[in-house]
């Protein structure tokens, strides 16, 4: 929240790194260079975390963005569909 925004790893509350993305929450007036290296580091802390990704501060910054193509994971809604922007039911048989 400090930050404005961004990617951050924290562990028993102790930030392990952040790279902050205080535009909307996604984007940032650093020089692509900066940001590369930030996300460089960030991405050894998410391995030595154990998480399992090319680029794993990318691919978390992506989980929530409800634009991304087609059916995406939301913190709000479970699974959205981007393209009719709608919320897709995980039951569809149960849902009233």
């Amino acid at each position: 929240e400090k930050c404005g925004g961004g990617v951050a790893f924290v562990d028993q509350g102790k930030v392990l790194g952040k790279v902050a993305l205080p535009l909307a929450g996604l984007m940032s007036s650093k020089s692509v260079a900066e940001l590369a290296e930030e996300i460089e580091v960030l991405d050894e802390i998410a391995r030595g975390l154990d998480v399992e990704a090319p680029s794993p501060a990318l691919a978390i910054v992506g989980l929530a963005l409800v634009v991304a193509p087609r059916i995406r994971v939301s913190d709000l809604e479970g699974l959205f569909d981007t393209l009719k922007q709608t919320a897709v039911p995980i039951f569809p048989n149960t849902e009233k």
